[in-house]
């Protein structure tokens, strides 16, 4: 057998022609610039999330932030256009209501209740303070629900020319009047009454600075808003 008969050595066979190229290999090369598909009309490699929103629309939606208090300024618009009472003000109403309910009511029905002898009932000095405490407290509560129903005014947002409102706009009503004065009733609950009165003062000075109608908690449950008058 001649040299050209015998098989070649391992590892020497011919491929026959034909035969695809070992794995890995390339059988054309790679365009120029190294794509082997085109990116999409518009330049887009990856589609943008559903709803097409890429960031927050301006201005969001939600409650309005709280304004920041800013003293001596203008305060933020109310209902109908008009601007909210300052703090300071209500503050100082508030005050002035209690003064002079304190000096014409509170004071008086003490005095005649705990008077010499016991009192005109002959009472003891104290039945006479319970029965004060109680009394002064409807006499309150009157007060604030005629006053505040009738003209929306107390004596005390008379001077300091504040009125409430209905929180949509229109002027406070006799229903406005009872249900935001409700709180003072709370006086009339033994114990836990005088507590829960002092944490609803609390928590109405903080809204006070914060909430976004300056609404305390018997503002929310009034559905009432405090404006310059």
């Amino acid at each position: 057998m001649s040299d050209a008969d015998q098989p070649p050595p391992p590892g020497e066979r011919e491929e026959p022609e034909g035969t695809p190229p070992p794995p890995g290999g390339y059988t054309t090369p790679p365009p120029p610039g190294g794509y082997t598909t085109p990116p999409p009309p518009g330049g887009y490699t990856t589609p943008p999330p559903p709803g097409g929103y890429t960031t927050p629309p301006p201005g969001g939606f939600g409650p309005p932030p709280a304004t920041p208090y800013q003293p001596g300024g203008a305060g933020p618009i109310g209902p109908a256009g008009t601007n909210l009472a300052d703090p300071g003000k209500r503050i100082l109403a508030l005050l002035l209501d209690g003064v002079l309910l304190l000096v014409v009511v509170a004071l008086p029905l003490a005095v005649f209740l705990n008077g010499p002898a016991g009192g005109v009932a002959g009472a003891t000095l104290d039945a006479g303070s319970l029965v004060a405490g109680l009394v002064s407290t409807v006499l309150y509560f009157l007060y604030y629900a005629l006053l505040i129903g009738l003209r929306g005014q107390t004596v005390g947002g008379m001077v300091m020319k504040i009125r409430v409102i209905d929180q949509d706009g229109p002027p406070a009503t006799v229903e406005h009047g009872v249900k935001r004065s409700a709180w003072v009733l709370l006086g009339l609950v033994p114990c836990v009454g005088g507590l829960a009165q002092l944490v609803l003062v609390i928590w109405g000075l903080v809204n006070l600075f914060n909430d976004p109608l300056r609404q305390t908690p018997w503002d929310k449950f009034g559905r009432t808003v405090v404006v310059d008058a």
